[in-house]
């Protein structure tokens, strides 16, 4: 937009065939390209926040019927560490971390955030779920007991 307004600008001045506002018009547009082409203050900030109900109990009639819980989790964003994403052995816990981050890269949670975790072998394609403990914290921690020997991916 402000490109086009800019030559909208040099074309009129083209227009008005006049010498000296013409040799002064490249020195003006090449400071004004100049100035779009800086990077600007300008920040987009995405929200992904998911809204659930969740019933209550209605057999109780001074209970209200449920709640509503929000989340800002952004599933693609979020993180997965430690030891037990890359080694394990036969018979024995392996256990790494799941982060749950919001949109900006921050870690988040909510009492609705869930987080499932496959782990499936590269050699005969079966996947094995894992034990997922949520520590209230953004942070869920994932337990697997590898019952064969074989090379793994989570997923």
């Amino acid at each position: 937009m402000e490109i086009e307004s800019s030559l909208d600008f040099g074309k009129h001045v083209l227009e008005r065939n006049n010498l000296p506002e013409i040799l002064n018009v490249e020195e003006v547009l090449e400071q004004r390209f100049q100035e779009l082409l800086e990077p600007s203050e300008f920040s987009m900030k995405l929200n992904y926040s998911e809204v659930k109900y969740v019933p209550n109990d209605l057999s109780s009639l001074k209970d209200p019927p449920g709640k509503l819980f929000t989340t800002n989790t952004e599933p693609s964003l979020s993180l997965a560490e430690g030891m037990g994403l890359t080694e394990g052995i036969q018979g024995e816990e392996c256990t790494f971390t799941v982060i749950t981050m919001d949109s900006q890269s921050k870690k988040t949670y909510s009492e609705i955030d869930r987080v499932d975790v496959d782990i499936r072998s590269l050699q005969t394609g079966k996947a094995t779920k894992a034990n997922i403990t949520d520590t209230g914290d953004g942070c869920f921690v994932a337990i697997q007991i590898p019952s064969y020997l074989d090379r793994v991916k989570s997923q």
